[in-house]
């Protein structure tokens, strides 16, 4: 049985809902996180299963680069491209959260930006056509 990689969305909805009271930041920060590989691994599984590609190197900018450049289903380009803009987004997020040191007062904001746009990911691949 694998892994349903939109777990992680659940625990990063939870995260940013109650988040610890000595240790806000950390907590927005992994919310970011955890959200942002919850539409990762759930574009990624879906281009594996859809077209056979598999990044080999630079894992995370492939895939993005993929959506965003991607031939597949005619009409629905500009959709996945908008998905593939969205993941992009959800990427710098979680550099920041994962790498920047700089404590911004709009993580809480951040957080819940990147919940959205994570849903939003994982919502739009649900609606894209499967073999």
């Amino acid at each position: 049985m694998n892994f349903n990689w939109t777990e992680y969305l659940v625990v990063a909805n939870h995260l940013y809902e109650n988040p610890f009271q000595d240790a806000k930041d950390a907590t927005y920060r992994t919310a970011i996180s955890r959200a942002y590989y919850s539409a990762y691994w759930t574009a990624r599984i879906y281009i594996e299963k859809e077209t056979g590609y598999r990044p080999k190197s630079d894992v995370h900018k492939s895939v993005i680069k993929f959506l965003l450049i991607s031939n597949i289903y005619g009409k629905n380009n500009i959709y996945i491209r908008d998905i593939g803009l969205d993941l992009q987004n959800l990427l710098a997020h979680r550099r920041y959260a994962d790498y920047d040191s700089m404590v911004k007062s709009n993580l809480k904001s951040m957080a819940e930006d990147s919940l959205h746009l994570a849903q939003e990911i994982i919502d739009g691949i649900t609606y894209l056509p499967t073999k």
